[in-house]
């Protein structure tokens, strides 16, 4: 690889963290049912009392809902909370193998790509 490509790709690296840093952070909103149109920049936690599913558009733009259980005794289940600063959170990260391969983590309310 020439000191060209490596420059580029140094400031490729450095382009996408400043953006991802400014970029708006994903916000949880609760919701009794999922709305049938679902909003970017917001993961529904659905539920009356206590979330069990989390839902969200599919952040590589394919506009794809992402459907997670939050059910402690399904397999496989995640966590969402909410953060101090009111952003989003989910454990463990989401892959997407069968359709768009996605896989990111989302934490603190921003998209951190695998």
């Amino acid at each position: 690889m020439s000191w060209r490509q490596r420059a580029f790709r140094r400031l490729a690296g450095i382009w996408r963290a400043i953006w991802a840093w400014r970029a708006p952070r994903i916000r949880p909103t609760a919701v009794a049912d999922l709305p049938n149109e679902i909003e970017p920049m917001k993961l529904y936690l659905v539920g009356e009392e206590e979330a069990w599913q989390a839902a969200m558009l599919c952040p590589c733009g394919c506009q794809a809902i992402i459907q997670l259980s939050l059910i402690r005794r399904d397999s496989p289940h995640w966590r969402a909370w909410t953060e101090a600063d009111g952003s989003a959170s989910l454990s463990p990260s989401v892959w997407r193998k069968p359709t768009c391969g996605a896989h990111f983590w989302l934490r603190r309310g921003r998209i951190i790509w695998c």
